[in-house]
Formats: C-alpha cells, sequence, structure tokens
C-alpha cells in the first residue's frame, strides 16, 4: 500500500539548521553559481539554439517544485522535441512525477532543504557522484531555479554549451543590470528564463494526476448532494508560527457550514492529526475530517473536486492551487508576495501592518504572533470575493 501523505514542511524544520548557516549557505551558493556561470559560460543565442536535452534542476520544496511548472510549460512550448528531465529532493519526487512535459525525474537530496539532519554541508564526494552521473547524459542546456552544491559542481564540470541559472539571475538584479517585475517565486523563475530569451507566455498551474487517485477521491468525498459547496480547510503548516488559530479555524468553519451550505473537508498530512481533532472538537456542524488519512495524489484529487481552498503558507495551498481550485492563502511572517497561492481565483492575506515579512521561525518579539491579526471577519470577507468569481 502506497504510503499516506506526510507534510515534510511541518513541526518547523527549519530548526534543523541554523540561521546563520542557512544564509550563510544560501548567499555562498548564489555567488558561486555567477561566477561559474561568468567563467565557464558566455551569452549565446539560446532562443534559436537546437536545444535536445534539459536538466531542470530545482532543488526545494513541494510548494517550491509547484511553482516552477509554468517555468516547465513554457520551456516544453519552445522546445517542443527536447528531452526535458527534472532533479528534485526525494520529498518532491512523487510531486514531480505529476508534472507536465517531463520526461525523466531524478533525486538528489540536497542539505539546505535535507529534514533529517544526517546530510553534511559539504559532501564532496556525493556530490561528485551525482556531476559524474549527471554528465553522462550529455544535457544541452542546464537551468538551475534553486542551486545547491551539487548542481554547482555539475555546472563546473559539465559538457553542456547553455546554462540559465537563478544566482546569475539574482546577482544580477542586485547590480542594478535587470530590474524587478515582480518578487512572486513562479513570476521569477519565469523572468529566468526571459532574461535568457526564452519566450514565457504561459503562466497556467496544471498537475497530470493519476485515475486512480481521481477515483479514490470519490470515494473519500463519498455523496454529496445536500450540499451545494465543498470547502477544503488545511490549518497544519510548517511552522507554529505560520498557523492560524485552530479556535478561528473552527468559527469559519460553522460559519461558511451554515451560509454556503458548504461541506468543510479538513485536510493534512501525517502529524497534523491533532490539530485537525482541536478543530472538530470545537465545531458546532458536521465536517469531514481526512487528515493523515491521504496519498499526495489522492490529496491533490480531493482538492480539484473542491469549490475552495483555505489554508496556511504551505505546500497544500500550492497543490490546491495546482489543481485549478480558489484558494485563500493565510500568511504571517512570510511574504505573500513572493510566496502566495499562484493563479487566477487565488488570493493571500495578511493583516500584520507594523512589521514587514521576516521568514523567521521564531518571532524577535516573544509570545507574538503576526498571524493572529487576521479575524474570522477578515476571511470571510475575501470568500465572499472569490465566491463571486466565475
Amino acid at each position: 500500500m502506497a504510503e499516506t501523505f506526510r507534510n515534510p514542511e511541518f513541526q518547523g524544520n527549519y530548526g534543523k539548521m541554523p540561521q546563520f548557516s542557512r544564509k550563510f549557505q544560501e548567499y555562498t551558493t548564489l555567488i558561486l553559481s555567477y561566477l561559474i556561470s561568468f567563467t565557464f559560460y558566455r551569452r549565446r543565442d539560446l532562443a534559436s539554439a537546437d536545444i535536445r536535452r534539459i536538466a531542470v534542476i530545482k532543488l526545494d520544496h513541494i510548494g517550491d517544485v509547484i511553482l516552477s511548472i509554468p517555468a516547465i510549460a513554457n520551456l516544453r512550448a519552445h522546445f517542443p522535441r527536447a528531452y526535458i528531465c527534472m532533479i528534485v529532493n526525494s520529498s518532491s519526487k512523487l510531486i514531480a512525477s505529476y508534472i507536465p512535459h517531463l520526461d525523466e525525474i531524478l533525486c538528489y537530496d540536497a542539505r539546505f532543504f535535507d529534514r533529517s539532519g544526517s546530510l553534511r554541508m559539504l559532501d564532496f564526494p556525493r556530490g561528485l557522484r551525482f556531476a559524474r552521473e549527471m554528465r553522462k547524459r550529455d544535457f544541452d542546456l542546464i537551468v538551475d531555479l534553486r542551486g545547491s552544491f551539487a548542481s554547482l559542481l555539475y555546472a563546473a564540470i559539465a559538457k553542456s554549451r547553455f546554462r540559465i541559472d537563478r544566482g546569475t539571475y539574482l546577482i544580477q538584479r542586485k547590480l542594478g543590470k535587470t530590474s524587478l517585475k515582480s518578487e512572486h517565486e513562479a513570476e521569477v523563475n519565469l523572468d529566468i528564463l526571459a532574461r535568457a530569451g526564452v519566450p514565457t507566455p504561459l503562466r497556467n498551474l496544471s498537475l497530470d494526476l493519476p485515475q486512480e487517485d481521481m477515483d479514490s477521491a470519490d470515494v473519500l468525498l463519498g455523496n454529496n448532494n445536500q450540499h451545494s459547496t465543498i470547502i477544503a480547510m488545511h490549518p497544519g503548516g510548517p511552522s507554529l508560527l505560520k498557523q492560524w488559530p485552530a479556535e478561528r479555524y473552527a468559527q469559519l468553519a460553522d460559519h461558511l457550514s451554515r451560509e454556503y451550505n458548504a461541506r468543510i473537508i479538513l485536510v493534512g498530512g501525517k502529524g497534523e492529526e491533532q490539530i485537525a481533532r482541536s478543530i472538530v472538537s470545537e465545531m458546532n456542524e458536521n465536517v469531514t475530517d481526512l487528515s493523515g488519512q491521504t496519498r499526495l495524489g489522492q490529496l491533490a484529487a480531493v482538492l480539484q473536486k473542491t469549490d475552495l481552498f483555505i489554508g496556511n503558507d504551505s505546500g497544500p495551498m500550492h497543490l490546491a492551487a495546482a489543481c485549478g481550485t480558489r484558494v485563500i492563502g493565510l500568511f504571517g511572517p512570510t511574504s505573500p508576495q513572493r510566496f502566495g497561492p499562484y493563479g487566477k481565483h487565488c488570493a493571500a492575506l495578511r493583516m500584520e501592518e507594523d512589521c514587514p515579512p521576516c521568514m523567521q521561525d521564531k518571532c524577535k518579539r516573544p509570545g507574538y504572533r503576526c498571524i493572529d491579526r487576521i479575524s474570522v471577519d477578515d476571511v470571510t470577507v475575501l470568500i465572499r470575493q472569490i465566491m463571486s468569481l466565475s
């Protein structure tokens, strides 16, 4: 039996690496990426080149991998006959398998996104093995949308003619050589391609879900004849500071159940069941609790069949957006401008006005949670707006 979906971002995984170490590794990687491109790669006419094999490297979280889908779609549209391979963390392999346009998926677990604490920061032998394995594939184009020690090592010894990378793009932005069109991660990925000469007209997220999971979602949801609307809620998240209070989810769920005759579905991965149980215990209306009971594909299929998703900043929020569902993301310490749900009928809500997004897992103000500034009324107002969209 396939493993039940686990939310790999749950319970403060960033705590495995000190903030200074994370920042040092991130900026070092960006600078080295820029230097490698400047030293080994020259500006060429990529747009009209004969590209046969493409490697897209996105060693990142599930949500960030989802936000790379428009970039992959544009690569496929511009190089329709190319063989496209995507390199992701092991935790993102399954979601990558649902992305259209890919011919192959390979895994490499980057230290920066390791959640076990078992990987060394600079594992030269492991990185060298990865680089040698990738070199055998003889890629014409490397598209590095995140960067890691291994992908930098590969770029240094690869025989590829072209390389597009996030590090060079961000360094050029810092130097004022390119302007910022949008902070959003999906748009940054597209701008990286556009600056290299690849047209980027496509903006949609999409996933190709197995029919087995679609059928399984029908079984999980069962009969819905008595409800006019299905609303999914994800109260979990990667850290406590990102989690809107459970009692407010309960109040909101009761309100929506009555106002929209809605069936409320609670979703989440393994490790998030207790949050859902606390919401159920405080509700007066009926609710369906699927937390900890779905595989990733089943969860995506369930979300595709819902009319609205409401949740904290996490992988399931981006998954819902990729399924074409209306999405409202609730934000605290992270930036909705960078990481908000991406799509036509998606919206992000952050009510903190005095403190800008800090991207931290611990607040410098003891006991303070900026996500608590969002009230139930704030969410209901936004729900009325987004539910009126056709």
